[in-house]
C-alpha cells in the first residue's frame, strides 16, 4: 500500500536513489525541491493519517484511499505552483550568464562595460532563433537584443574596421 509514497532515504532496493546535492542518480533531474526533512516530515505526517483512518470505525476511510487523495493533491498544488510561476514568469527574463566585461568603456572610456546572456521570453522564439538574447550594459545605461538583433549584429560586425 506504500510502496509508492516512500521518504527519500529509505526503501527497498529497488527506490530511486538520490546524490548528496539532491540529483536522481538515474536521471539527472536535481531533486533539491524534494530531499530534506520537509519531505520525510510530510511522509511521515501521510503515513500517520492514513493508518489512523485505517484503524477509526468508518469502514468509507481506508489508508489507500486517504493516500490516493494526498498523492491527488499534492499532484494539484504542484500543476498549480507550475502554472502561477509560469504565468508571472511568462514574459520576463531569465538570469542571466556574464561573458564578457571590461573597464574604461562607453564614449569617454571611462564606464565598465559587461555583456549578459539570458534566456528571453518565450513569445521571441516565433523569430525562429530560439531565446538566446544578450544585454550590454555600459555604465548604467544598457541596451538588451534578441536573438534576430544578434545575428544584425554579427553581420555588421563582421565587416567593421577600426
Amino acid at each position: 500500500m506504500f510502496e509508492d509514497f516512500v521518504p527519500v532515504g529509505f526503501g527497498s532496493n529497488n527506490s530511486t536513489s538520490f546524490g548528496m546535492n539532491g540529483r536522481n542518480i538515474n536521471t539527472g533531474y536535481n531533486m533539491d525541491a524534494f530531499v530534506g526533512p520537509t519531505l520525510d516530515e510530510t511522509c511521515n505526517k501521510v503515513a500517520e493519517q492514513a493508518y489512523a483512518h485505517e484503524a477509526n470505525d468508518n469502514p468509507e476511510h481506508t489508508a489507500e484511499g486517504y493516500v490516493k487523495e494526498a498523492k491527488d493533491l499534492i499532484n494539484k498544488k504542484i500543476d498549480e505552483a507550475c502554472e502561477a510561476y509560469g504565468a508571472t514568469n511568462e514574459g520576463t527574463i531569465n538570469e542571466g550568464t556574464d561573458i564578457g566585461s571590461w573597464n574604461q568603456g562607453g564614449i569617454k572610456g571611462n564606464e565598465n562595460v559587461l555583456i549578459t546572456t539570458f534566456a528571453g521570453p518565450k513569445d521571441i522564439e516565433d523569430f525562429g532563433l530560439g531565446r538566446k538574447c544578450m544585454q550590454i550594459n555600459v555604465g548604467r545605461s544598457y541596451v538588451q537584443l534578441n536573438p534576430a538583433d544578434i545575428v544584425e549584429l554579427k553581420e555588421l560586425l563582421k565587416n567593421y574596421k577600426v
